[in-house]
Parts: C-alpha cells; sequence; structure tokens
C-alpha cells in the first residue's frame, strides 16, 4: 500500500520533565527513549495494521493505478466490476475532474488512509486525502462486498475537508 495512516500521540511533556527516570542520567534518558518508542511504535502500528487489512483492495487498486499509469487507469481500476462500468460519460466525466484537479494542484503524490468505518457486513467506508504538490483532495470511497469482490458504488471529492470528512475527524 501506498498510503500511510498517521495518528498523533501527544506526549505529556510536563510529567515526563517531573519523571526521576528522566533526570538521572544517560542510561536512564536512553531506557526512557526505548520506552518511549516502543509504546509510540505500539500506539501508531496497530491502527495502521487494522486499516491496512480493512481496507477494500479496490481503493488501493485504484490509487496504484493512478501513481503508475494516470487518471484514466485510477478511474477504471475504481470502475471495475461495479454497476458503473461501461458507462462512458460517467467514465469520462470522472476523469476530467481528475485532470481539473491536477491542473489546480499539480502532479498526483500519493494519498493516504484516514479512517475506515465498517457499515453492515458487506459495506465500508474508506476516508482518503489524495496528495498532490499543492494541496489534498479528500475523498471517501463507499465499498461494497459483492459476491466476486469489493466494487465501488460511491466517490465522492472535494478539496474542501469539511464537505467529505465528518465532523468529529475535524475536530480532534
Amino acid at each position: 500500500m501506498n498510503g500511510h495512516t498517521v495518528t498523533v500521540v501527544r506526549a505529556p511533556w510536563s510529567v515526563i520533565h517531573r519523571s526521576p527516570l528522566f533526570i538521572q542520567g544517560t542510561q536512564s534518558r536512553r531506557l526512557l527513549a526505548v520506552v518511549a518508542t516502543f509504546l509510540f511504535t505500539s500506539v501508531v502500528s496497530r491502527p495502521v495494521a487494522a486499516q491496512a487489512a480493512d481496507l477494500p483492495p479496490i481503493v488501493s487498486k485504484g490509487f496504484d493505478a493512478y501513481q503508475t499509469n494516470g487518471a484514466a487507469a485510477a478511474i477504471d481500476g475504481w470502475l471495475a466490476g461495479s454497476g458503473f462500468v461501461g458507462q462512458a460519460a460517467l467514465r469520462g466525466n470522472l476523469i476530467q475532474g481528475i485532470l481539473n484537479v491536477e491542473s489546480s494542484f499539480g502532479h498526483y503524490a500519493g494519498y493516504d488512509v484516514l479512517k475506515i468505518v465498517t457499515l453492515g457486513t458487506r459495506v465500508r467506508r474508506v476516508y482518503a486525502i489524495a496528495l498532490y504538490d499543492r494541496g489534498p483532495v479528500y475523498i471517501y470511497f463507499d465499498c461494497y462486498h459483492a459476491a466476486d469482490g469489493w466494487v465501488l458504488s460511491m466517490i465522492q471529492v472535494n478539496a474542501k475537508a469539511s464537505e467529505i470528512l465528518p465532523a468529529d475527524m475535524l475536530t480532534r
């Protein structure tokens, strides 16, 4: 997967400064650094691994195709197997939308998966950011687990985060 999920962890610095481990010398500082590194990687890596396992492959497939072969390949990857296959006008509009984003924000540089929400037994909503040279674009994908695998039932894209992301994601 090309994207990365980042969880911001704020360390309680005032507590660390008062800690005897912090004050007692070089070995204690090294121990504290090892413990802090372990705790940070434990807290951050679990959500990343869990989200990577929960990410429907149709999402990463489209982003990977975009990175290597451009807008048309991304759209073809995302629409594969869905009820939208064969709708040339829709495909053309989506490709043109990506080209418009590129003309405003520059070249595509990657993506971040922000959150995956399971809705029932066969639906997942994936919140992501497409990263460009001059700014982000916010996306959600509604993914459905059909008999043949994952397909997209909806894609929403907007440069304004509040139009795509739930309010609780914007107020953390």
